[in-house]
């Protein structure tokens, strides 16, 4: 539970990687299974680009079926950032972040596994953390959801949800929480509350095509 706090921590800062601007796509828009660094998969819109080295790089440029992105890792705080990844535009927004934090003797049924007072100490760790880390850019968690227990596929994570509020507007983020092979993986989606009905088939999509070591 320590390393589970730990790691709710400093996932409060690279949650801000999420604060992309996108423009809404259509959940048949074409899709790309990116291959990520620490053995994680996931499928993201050919339309979208990823933060590499610094600089917002096209998935489209890639004819394949399948894109490596293992080279792009980055790690700060102890926590790697395995994607980052929108297509900027200046009007809407949708984005996605995938994290992982050592996590020893983590497995695909740690999360399962964890107890209602277990699940609340996570809650409160990463309340307080993001809350300190917004209030410090000024901008203002406005509502939480309840943190919750769910079934992703066959593998469950914990599902809790914020709306952040600034001069740029709300925006919700919607996080997951995966445990497996000694690490605890975090997607973070985001889109502003106006645009969460046209995004969240394409922000669903993304979230259900993720394939993570047990």
């Amino acid at each position: 539970m320590a390393d589970f706090r730990k790691g709710c921590t400093a996932l409060a800062l690279i949650l801000l990687l999420s604060g992309v601007t996108t423009p809404a796509i259509s959940a048949t828009s074409q899709f790309v299974q990116a291959t990520l660094a620490k053995g994680v998969k996931v499928s993201i819109p050919r339309s979208w680009h990823v933060l590499s080295g610094g600089e917002m790089v096209a998935v489209n440029t890639s004819a394949e079926a399948a894109l490596d992105l293992t080279g792009i890792a980055t790690v700060s705080m102890g926590q790697e950032t395995l994607l980052a990844a929108a297509l900027p535009d200046p009007n809407l927004y949708a984005s996605v972040t995938v994290t992982v934090t050592p996590m020893p003797r983590a497995s695909a049924s740690t999360v399962a596994l964890m107890r209602d007072n277990e699940i609340q100490e996570v809650f409160s760790s990463l309340r307080t953390g993001i809350e300190v880390s917004q209030r410090n850019l000024g901008t203002k968690i406005s509502q939480w959801s309840p943190i919750a227990k769910v079934k992703v596929g066959a593998r469950s994570a914990l599902f809790v949800s914020y709306v952040r509020s600034s001069e740029a507007g709300d925006t919700i983020v919607q996080l997951y929480k995966f445990s497996g092979a000694g690490r605890l993986y975090d997607v973070a989606l985001s889109t502003r509350v106006a645009m969460i009905k046209l995004n969240q088939p394409v922000m669903q999509r993304i979230v259900r095509s993720l394939v993570i070591p047990d």
